[in-house]
């Protein structure tokens, strides 16, 4: 009996005499190939799904790793990015600080000198006052030493007293009359026949006409008279 070549099926030949073991046999080698065949095809449908499990693991795995790897990323571009506000935040803090400060700096340092200045011009503007009332003090001192007094006094036609505040050393008088004009200069060491000086004070009389300048009369009556005295 022949057989195929591939798989060694028995060939049932016309001569051949009918028996069902060849049949029989036959079945059982395409059951067995068949059994095979679905083995391999189990075996590689398993082996292909735990290639797509192992490939989808691995797709999972390296999509968890890109999300995990971007999150990172993020979260590392967030933290700079924080830092970076945060440092220039306090650089802009520490400028505005630094610049208050110099501004507080000048304002105080310009109150400083305008404080030195007014007092500077009220040390120089009291130290005037006080040379100006020195010097106001000094020019009383020296009027008071040097006193001096002017008037007018009428003549009585004898004698009278004209009173002062201090007693001069010089007094004088101008007169005139019908013999002339002369101005009478009484000195507290030399008096004149009509002027005399006195205690607080001089006096005045006429003389009589047997005197030497008997026109030096300084109290005719009625006269007005004017004088200065000066101590």
């Amino acid at each position: 009996m022949q057989q195929t070549t591939t798989y060694k099926l028995n060939l049932i030949e016309a001569d051949d005499v009918f028996s069902p073991e060849p049949l029989s046999e036959n079945a059982r080698k395409v059951d067995a190939a068949l059994s095979s065949t679905a083995s391999a095809l189990s075996a590689e449908t398993a082996a292909r799904k735990s290639a797509d499990t192992a490939g989808t693991a691995a797709w999972q795995k390296a999509v968890a790793d890109e999300a995990a790897a971007r999150q990172k990323a993020v979260t590392a571009e967030a933290t700079a990015r924080q830092k970076a506000v945060a440092g220039e935040t306090a650089a802009r803090k520490s400028a505005v600080s630094a610049e208050a400060a110099a501004r507080q700096k000048a304002v105080s340092d310009e109150a400083t000198a305008r404080q030195k200045a007014i007092a500077a011009e009220t040390a120089a503007r009291q130290s005037a006052i006080n040379a100006e009332a020195t010097a106001r003090k000094n020019a009383v001192a020296a009027l008071e030493r040097h006193k001096f007094a002017c008037g007018t006094y009428t003549g009585n036609g004898t004698s009278q007293t004209i009173q002062l505040s201090f007693t001069p050393k010089a007094v004088v008088i101008p007169i005139a009359n019908t013999n002339g004009a002369l101005t009478g200069v009484c000195l507290w060491d030399k008096p004149l026949n009509s002027i005399k000086i006195v205690t607080g004070g001089f006096t005045v009389s006429n003389v009589g006409s047997s005197l030497a300048h008997s026109y030096e009369y300084a109290n005719n009556s009625g006269v007005r008279y004017a004088y200065l005295a000066f101590a």
